[in-house]
């Protein structure tokens, strides 16, 4: 039987984007998914339009968990992505002006990082993420969300979406 690289990656070209070249197989790196064994869906709510920090919900729940990456939606053009919560998520400005920290046993290890940096287009790249590692405690009492300027009225009632990628610290891998 006659094989070629070629016809066996011809089925998926469309699918993942220009995978031949000269008969080589080339995959952009950039289109993989990481693995995501476990997410949790924190939501950020803007309620005043002055207030330009604000705090990460505190969750009890990460005391036992590895982070080890971090994604977040931006609104899209057509201003309907919704959070969990029902809330529009903040617009394309808003975003713009937001910088997220994150602290681990009290210490930023993430600081003012743009929060358009953490985008990742679920329809273009699904499943990707910013890898982090905070493998102490994740304090989000000194973690926020932090605008450069005022959120302002457009913003109130609206939400910052954070997708928080972890493991538990008993997982197999990390003993």
């Amino acid at each position: 039987m006659n094989f070629s690289v070629g016809k066996a990656l011809s089925g998926v070209l469309n699918a993942i984007g220009s995978v031949m070249s000269n008969n080589f197989p080339v995959v952009d790196v950039y289109q993989r998914e990481h693995s995501t064994p476990y997410s949790k869906n924190i939501v950020v709510p803007i309620t005043v339009a002055t207030q330009r920090s604000y705090q990460i919900p505190d969750y009890d729940f990460f005391k036992d968990k590895i982070i080890i990456g971090i994604s977040t939606r931006q609104q899209n053009a057509g201003d309907t992505r919704y959070s969990k919560n029902g809330n529009k998520l903040i617009n394309a400005a808003g975003m713009a002006a937001a910088f997220l920290t994150l602290s681990q046993n009290s210490l930023s290890v993430i600081e003012s990082m743009p929060l358009e940096s953490l985008v990742h287009e679920t329809s273009n790249v699904a499943g990707t993420y910013l890898q982090v590692l905070i493998e102490g405690e994740f304090t989000p009492q000194q973690s926020t969300v932090q605008f450069a300027i005022d959120p302002g009225v457009g913003n109130v009632g609206r939400d910052v979406e954070l997708i928080v990628y972890y493991v538990p610290k008993q997982a197999a891998c990390y003993q």
